[in-house]
């Protein structure tokens, strides 16, 4: 079993927010370390559109409009699977990419691969993370 890991709220613009560290690999099998925000209300994770072209993962197919990030706008981008390394455990984790006229200053880290693969629990002083079984 892995250990459970603790992240500690990054204070932004005097909010706490649950930001933490993860690694993803690029086609190459090459790992960079980022960092992304927690969102539980986030079905799915996504990733700006230049991270992924920088690890070198091919997007296929048209992309498809999506609402409900960033308000009632609707989106364009692709879906590709990206490996992931949270805590210790590797995943395959299904990603949005937005396309780049879309502006993401940051990775999101939503339910699908992250909360359904590891516990993690929101604390008053941060968040801890451990890989389910």
């Amino acid at each position: 079993m892995l250990a459970k890991v603790f992240f500690p709220y990054r204070v932004e613009d005097g909010t706490k927010r649950p930001v933490i560290a993860f690694k993803a690999e690029g086609r190459d099998g090459r790992q960079i370390q980022l960092e992304g925000l927690l969102d539980s209300g986030a079905d799915n994770s996504i990733f700006p559109y230049e991270l992924v072209e920088m690890l070198g993962i091919r997007l296929g197919g048209e992309p498809k409009n999506s609402t409900g990030i960033c308000g009632d706008e609707c989106i364009s981008g692709y879906t590709a699977a990206v490996n992931l390394d949270v805590v210790g455990k590797p995943v395959i984790c299904e990603v949005e990419v937005l396309l780049p006229k879309h502006k993401l200053d940051r990775v999101i880290l939503g339910r699908k691969g992250i909360f359904d693969e590891h516990r993690i629990c929101f604390l008053e002083g941060g968040i801890t993370i451990e890989s389910r079984d």
